[in-house]
């Protein structure tokens, strides 16, 4: 019965190692820089318990992580020529959805692949905290967007880049999805934060503020475009800004932010 190392070696069309290759036969260890020393360094190994430093890559990029995916891809390539490649993005597209002028879901629709990790990009910036296979992203302007997903499949050695375009164009600016709700903790007073909202308006006196924490029991309401509230209790609260715009359509509803907040016993200490 031939030994595994002699069935991975020769190379095919089907089958080529990214070199250098590390062989060993429990007593030495050789380095495999190209074809052409294949051959003599076989002659100098035991053959029957010669085997393979994992991980080895492939010129298409597949990474080969033990014997067993090893014997898999030499089986697959017995009776095919075509090179084993998981590493392509035949199977994969990114899908465009949207419920309102300016809320967007990009998806990831994958058919065959293992998808390790995801990450997005809207214009070449990175968004953090988003590593899922769906990206729902609000747009502020009108222009043109281009939304990219970098995606680390299975055994693949490099990511894969995907890219869609999104132009917009019917965003009523001034009402536009722009408020940004930060969060200040009080150093000085135990358990005490600073909510402020940041809107833009055409009329910022027209512009009315509603805060609601969730979590507490009686929730709070302030209709002011920045306040402080001072959590007594531990736990994690949902603090909300909402905006009513009167120069906006009655529809502008997704003129709001929310953010998490977590207090915890030494927030409240003195």
């Amino acid at each position: 019965m031939p030994s595994f190392i002699s069935r991975a070696f020769p190379e095919n069309d089907c089958l080529q190692y990214r070199y250098p290759v590390r062989l060993s036969d429990n007593e030495k260890n050789i380095i495999i820089n190209n074809q052409n020393e294949i051959t003599e360094a076989l002659s100098n190994l035991n053959s029957a318990i010669t085997f393979f430093n994992y991980p080895v890559t492939t010129t298409n990029g597949l990474v080969i992580n033990n014997q067993f995916e090893h014997l898999v891809i030499i089986n697959i390539c017995k009776n095919n020529s075509t090179p084993v490649n998981q590493c392509s993005e035949m199977d994969l597209n990114i899908q465009t959805t949207n419920t309102t002028p300016t809320s967007y879901t990009y998806t990831l629709d994958n058919q065959n692949n293992t998808i390790e990790s995801v990450k997005w990009f809207v214009d070449g910036t990175l968004i953090e905290n988003q590593n899922n296979v769906i990206f729902d992203f609000r747009i502020v302007q009108n222009g043109v967007y281009e939304i990219c997903s970098e995606i680390n499949l299975f055994n693949c050695e490099t990511p894969i880049n995907l890219c869609t375009t999104t132009a917009v164009s019917d965003i009523i600016q001034a009402c536009s999805p722009n408020v940004e709700l930060l969060i200040d903790k009080n150093e000085l007073i135990p358990g005490n934060y600073r909510f402020s909202a940041v809107y833009t308006s055409i009329d910022i006196e027209s512009v009315r503020y509603t805060w609601n924490v969730y979590g507490l029991p009686n929730g709070m309401s302030i209709d002011d475009p920045s306040n402080t509230f001072t959590f007594t209790e531990t736990g994690t609260y949902t603090v909300c800004v909402n905006i009513n715009d009167i120069n906006c359509p009655t529809n502008s509803f997704f003129l709001f932010d929310c953010e998490s907040v977590v207090v915890t016993p030494e927030d409240l200490n003195p």
